[in-house]
């Protein structure tokens, strides 16, 4: 059992390296496993810490169990089809919201709401007991914990993001990254420095909508490249529109994507760091999701093959470990100076007690074991609900199949008017962006997994 960290349960550690086992194919589907005793004499565990490990493979839909036969490898549902790649017109458009974020802001608390949701963690799967731990700890025994830090924030917490930015590929020192409130406001910042109102700014399609509600604030226009549900935005097309229109910068997700939940291969970000040095065009690209693979590894980022300082790489600990911090960063290479100028005289920095129970809990809260059961627990549950959607939505529906992340895109046969599920059937949705800029909806179960939700045509 060495190769199974030994931080969770034997029988848990038996159940992960059995399910590995069914990832990597040297189990396949419709095969049996091993017997109980065999097991047992194999690995060196207890037969009953094999049978606790075998039910909670069966309770995951890892294996079946087949009466006077034994436990097989449960064999694959048919998937529905994955949503297809739009085309797009590669043209400077304002982004059509009309107040939609606003209008579902207002009545997200309301009574007989279907809470839904956004891209936001289940509490039952972040570390809040620890976490307040910890944050009454600092609160007692740090005596800076009630000072300002201001930009480029806490040298604590820049410490321990630059250390945690090694499994993205990284080579950061502290000084090269700003602290900000949540990565809503690291894309904020670099927008702001890097644009002027009536600039273009090239983003994928479909995207995050909040990404748009910046461009609009900033009187920015939008140019939609195609996002594949798979690989993620398709750099042929970025390529092409760097040739053909003017851009301020890039705006793109590159793993586990909000909403497709895409992850882009790794040469695909080798070739649009190249880009943004040859054409001299910032890239902004929002790492929310990278540390939630399935899979248990930490996928590189752009900024990885960032040799020349034109990618500015965002993130945050909104989606790993608390929103309520309001912890995120950016490492803005070239533009660090401008970036860490406006973060003061926006708001002098961020919460100095967020930062100092962030980075105690980044350097000694377990924050490795909490990824490794969050990846888990997000696995698990978006394998569920793309079961519950091929078993209960209309034939012709197509579906992601994310690797990661909390996200995934559904696409119905028919017109629908995905805006009324919100308005008038009390389904508490927030709207994601088909191609085009036109809304699509975002359901959230109450496992945590988010559906994006688009009816192919005008809403």
């Amino acid at each position: 059992m060495s190769a199974v960290a030994r931080t969770s349960p034997l029988y848990e550690q038996v159940a992960e390296r059995m399910t590995g086992l069914v990832h990597e194919g040297t189990l396949r589907p419709g095969e049996r496993l091993p017997s109980v005793r065999r097991l047992h004499r194999t690995w060196g565990v207890s037969k009953s810490t094999v049978l606790e490990a075998y039910r909670l493979l069966e309770d995951r839909g890892v294996i079946e169990v087949r009466p006077q036969s034994g436990h097989y490898v449960r064999a694959a549902p048919a998937l529905a089809p994955e949503p297809r790649q739009e085309e797009t017109r590669p043209q400077p458009a304002d982004p059509i919201l009309d107040n939609l974020m606003v209008r579902i802001t207002a009545v997200a608390g309301g009574s007989g709401l279907v809470r839904l949701g956004c891209g936001i963690p289940d509490r039952r799967h972040l570390p809040l007991p620890r976490l307040n731990r910890v944050m009454g700890r600092v609160a007692r025994e740090r005596v800076d914990a009630h000072d300002y830090a201001p930009s480029p924030g806490h040298p604590k917490l820049r410490r321990a993001l630059a250390a945690r930015l090694l499994d993205s590929g990284c080579s950061l020192s502290p000084d090269d990254l700003v602290v900000t409130t949540g990565c809503t406001e690291a894309l904020d910042l670099c927008l702001r420095v890097l644009a002027r109102p009536g600039n273009a700014v090239l983003v994928e399609s479909p995207t995050y909508f909040g990404l748009l509600e910046l461009l609009k604030a900033q009187g920015l226009r939008a140019i939609e490249v195609p996002s594949h549900p798979r690989t993620g935005v398709d750099v042929d097309a970025v390529a092409e529109a760097l040739e053909q229109q003017p851009v301020a910068a890039m705006a793109l997700s590159t793993n586990y994507t909000n909403p497709l939940g895409a992850l882009v291969p790794v040469p695909s970000k080798r070739r649009l760091a190249a880009l943004a040095a040859a054409h001299r065009v910032p890239l902004i690209e929002d790492d929310a999701y990278g540390d939630v693979g399935f899979d248990g590894r930490r996928p590189p980022s752009v900024k990885a093959f960032d040799d020349e300082g034109w990618v500015l790489t965002a993130g945050t600990l909104s989606k790993t470990l608390s929103p309520g911090l309001r912890v995120g960063w950016v490492a803005p290479g070239r533009f660090h100076a401008e970036i860490m100028r406006l973060k003061l005289v926006s708001s002098l920095g961020s919460t100095t007690i967020a930062q100092l129970t962030a980075a105690e809990f980044l350097q000694n809260g377990g924050y490795d074991r909490h990824l490794r059961q969050l990846r888990r627990a997000y696995r698990d549950h978006v394998r569920l609900m793309s079961e519950a959607v091929r078993a209960s939505f209309p034939d012709g529906t197509r579906l992601s199949r994310p690797s990661g992340g909390q996200f995934l895109w559904v696409e119905l046969p028919e017109p629908a008017d995905t805006i009324s599920m919100f308005e008038d059937h009390r389904i508490g949705a927030v709207p994601g962006f088909s191609p085009r800029l036109l809304p699509a909806v975002t359901l959230r179960s109450r496992n945590g997994v988010q559906l994006r939700i688009t009816g192919r045509s005008d809403p």
